[in-house]
């Protein structure tokens, strides 16, 4: 398959079973929230999920055991998060059409971030606004 192929191909799993989703989160040692950009697949088939996690570094892998319950499948989720979902979707862009104006979205975001020379400098309350108008 193609370079070409496989970004388009990964692009149908974003739009068909994927997410975009900026959330916040709190800091393990301090507790102070901050942004986080997520891209997210779900499917039932755990080989395809390994294969995209393969060819799309960065990303981790996450699975649910089966449960007990008659035609329950197992499931997982791979996720890249900030820097790792920004230069994804940057490859697969062109190819999204459902997701398309979320990753547009997920670009603004990823420019404020790129903005910040020390961060580990709380952010200013207008940034923080900035951020907050962005979540999806």
């Amino acid at each position: 398959m193609s370079i070409e192929a496989e970004k388009a191909y990964l692009a149908g799993f974003v739009d068909g079973e994927g997410s975009v989703v900026i959330t916040t989160v709190s800091a393990p040692i301090n507790g102070r929230k901050r942004h986080l950009l997520s891209l997210s697949i779900v499917n039932t088939d755990l080989v395809v999920l390994k294969v995209l996690g393969d060819e799309w570094p960065g990303g981790a892998l996450y699975t649910r055991e089966r449960r007990k319950i008659r035609g329950w499948k197992p499931c997982g989720c791979l996720r890249w998060t900030t820097a790792s979902a920004v230069r994804v979707l940057r490859e697969i862009s062109p190819y999204l059409r459902i997701k398309a104006p979320q990753a547009e979205v997920a670009f603004e975001f990823a420019e404020t971030l790129r903005s910040r020379a020390h961060p580990t400098v709380p952010l200013t309350d207008s940034e923080w606004l900035a951020r907050e108008q962005l979540r999806l």
